[in-house]
């Protein structure tokens, strides 16, 4: 026998607060995140602790390719959205030169937290970042910014985190505007992994463009949701962002009730979790599964 060093952890229970979500949910995450970034701000590593740093909109090493000749049409966006990178790199330095930075979780959006008899548990902490926690807070509300309930959630979000700590915004709209950062590393993510159909490429670029002005002080988020009303967007539903992505996987779902076990099956787990994160796939259709049946298969996860 060959001796092995393992590690164990106990399952998290219950759903995903993206399959629960409301205003109230959203004030239990923003309270969450500020519980994080109020222990960071105190904690004080080993020497041997090393996390990457924030500092770029493309934070985690890849190549910039976006804007390499040939490698995909930006119809007639490149000037403003290659502005919107500079003028981003410049405030994410910014950040980092107030020294403002401290340990993020990085990705802590709405389907990295389970919830359960109302206490909300985090996970997936491979993308931990040295940042702002500003940052932070741009990239969880970046995954629900198109949806129509955006500013009932963001309120909630921003109740919350105040119950721990202040509100880091200098100014209104400076976080929504730093969301161009995770919107850019989405695109360069999907064109370094050509195995990602994400089917209207268009619109997928022309939704970057947006946020690009956005960054630039061109439109205003939430002028935005107030000017479109009501309706536009169906929260968590194929009308989000689904661009007619097919993304085919098996899957064992196993338990019942709040106790739901998902495995991914011979599939990468690091690309369902990109399609998800694009946003062009409702994550929250992994969980719409009647549960007659103590053990099933899900042979097809297909969103149009």
């Amino acid at each position: 026998p060959v001796s092995r060093v393992c590690v164990v952890f106990g399952w998290i229970g219950g759903p995903v607060v993206g399959v629960l979500r409301s205003p109230q949910i959203w004030e239990k995450l923003g309270e969450l995140m500020a519980t994080m970034h109020a222990f960071a701000e105190t904690w004080a590593p080993s020497a041997a602790f090393h996390v990457t740093d924030y500092d770029s909109c493309i934070p985690y090493g890849e190549a910039l390719v976006v804007f390499e000749p040939g490698r995909t049409e930006l119809y007639g966006l490149e000037p403003v959205l290659r502005e919107a990178t500079d003028v981003t790199n410049q405030r994410i330095g910014e950040l980092r030169r107030r020294g403002q930075s401290m340990v993020i979780h990085g990705d802590l959006h709405q389907w990295n937290v389970k919830i359960k008899h109302g206490i909300l548990s985090p996970f997936d902490f491979e993308d931990l970042l040295t940042a702002a926690p500003i940052l932070d807070i741009a990239t969880s509300l970046y995954y629900v910014h198109g949806d129509d309930d955006y500013l009932d959630l963001a309120r909630g979000f921003k109740a919350g985190y105040e119950r721990i700590r202040a509100w880091p915004e200098r100014e209104p709209g400076e976080m929504e505007r730093l969301m161009f950062a995770r919107s850019l590393d989405l695109l360069n993510a999907v064109l370094l992994d050509t195995s990602l159909d994400i089917g209207d490429m268009e619109r997928f670029v022309r939704k970057r463009g947006t946020m690009a002005r956005i960054a630039l002080g061109q439109e205003d988020l939430r002028q935005l949701h107030i000017r479109r009303g009501p309706g536009a967007h169906r929260p968590g539903g194929p009308a989000v962002g689904v661009d007619r992505v097919r993304y085919v996987s098996e899957c064992a779902i196993q338990g019942s009730g709040d106790d739901i076990r998902l495995g991914i099956v011979g599939v990468e787990l690091q690309r369902v979790a990109r399609v998800f994160e694009t946003g062009l796939v409702p994550a929250s259709s992994v969980f719409q599964v009647r549960h007659a049946e103590p053990r099933f298969s899900v042979p097809r996860l297909i969103g149009e």
